[in-house]
């Protein structure tokens, strides 16, 4: 069970797992230099439920939920390995990007 702070009845957030948040904080970095164009033409930034739609229908093997994504890019859960080898194929960078060289 969570911390509850004093006046609150939520219980605060728990760390995310090192990893998770690594891999969170360079999706996101990719992400943020990524733009997507509407049908209209407008440029439009990636967020993790256009990633996801455009991840299912480039690689159609690679099932992941919306919330399942969302999490990912929270650093709520731990990517598996083939979320990492899809995402980096995806961007165009090596796996590599994605898992820290330092100890986490």
């Amino acid at each position: 069970m969570g911390i509850v702070e004093a006046g609150s009845l939520e219980p605060a957030p728990p760390c995310p797992h090192p990893a998770a948040a690594y891999f969170a904080e360079q999706l996101k970095t990719l992400m943020g230099q990524y733009r997507v164009r509407t049908p209209a033409g407008k440029p439009r930034k990636l967020t993790p439920l256009r990633l996801q739609q455009m991840l299912s229908a480039q690689y159609p093997g690679w099932r992941r939920s919306q919330s399942q994504m969302y999490r990912l890019y929270r650093a709520e859960s731990l990517p598996y390995l083939d979320d990492i080898c899809v995402i980096a194929e995806f961007f165009g960078v090596s796996p590599r990007l994605f898992v820290s060289d330092r100890a986490l």
